[in-house]
């Protein structure tokens, strides 16, 4: 019970699974849940002592905890692993070793399917939340990605123009024989 009131706390007024699904995951770092990757459970700890007193963990505290929640919101909700790949050799292929290991929930959402989910808050070696996180890369590479296609844009659109202006400077400098 104590689960069901706190996501029905965090989705109230919310109507679609994705919107609760949302919440959820933002619940976490909107309430200073800490990642300690030196976490080890004490006996008895489980996903109620994790929400709602001791707030610190590991992927798996996290992706367990909102798996919980968004089942008790009525969301179809499962626990998966994998490996966080970001280390490429130099080979060209990944590193992976059991520090990659990564536990993460998916959500089924109608008519979309199963989505993963990524519940739990950044770390680095200082304990504060990674701006050089695989996010923070990609929203860099996104914003790179669209300077890059407005500037082309922009050429293609005044090629033209500038072609046509340097054509009549060219001919206005051009002797009047030539």
């Amino acid at each position: 019970t104590v689960i069901k009131n706190l996501a029905d706390e965090i989705t109230d007024g919310l109507y679609s699974d994705y919107d609760k699904a949302k919440a959820i995951e933002a619940y976490f770092v909107n309430n200073d849940f800490v990642y300690d990757p030196d976490f080890r459970k004490k006996k008895g700890d489980n996903a109620e002592t994790f929400l709602i007193s001791s707030q610190t963990g590991v992927c798996y505290e996290f992706a367990t905890a909102m798996v919980l929640l968004s089942r008790a919101s009525g969301i179809p909700a499962r626990f998966a692993e994998g490996y966080n790949m970001s280390e490429l050799g130099p080979d060209g292929k990944y590193l992976i070793s059991s520090n990659d290991a990564h536990g993460f929930p998916e959500l089924y959402i109608a008519s979309i399917g199963w989505i993963s989910f990524e519940p739990t808050v950044p770390y680095d070696d200082f304990g504060t939340a990674d701006k050089d996180s695989a996010t923070a890369g990609l929203f860099k590479t996104g914003i790179a990605i669209i300077i890059f296609g407005a500037a082309a844009f922009i050429l293609i659109l005044l090629y033209p123009a500038a072609y046509q202006r340097y054509f009549v400077f060219k001919i206005n400098k051009a002797a009047p024989d030539k």
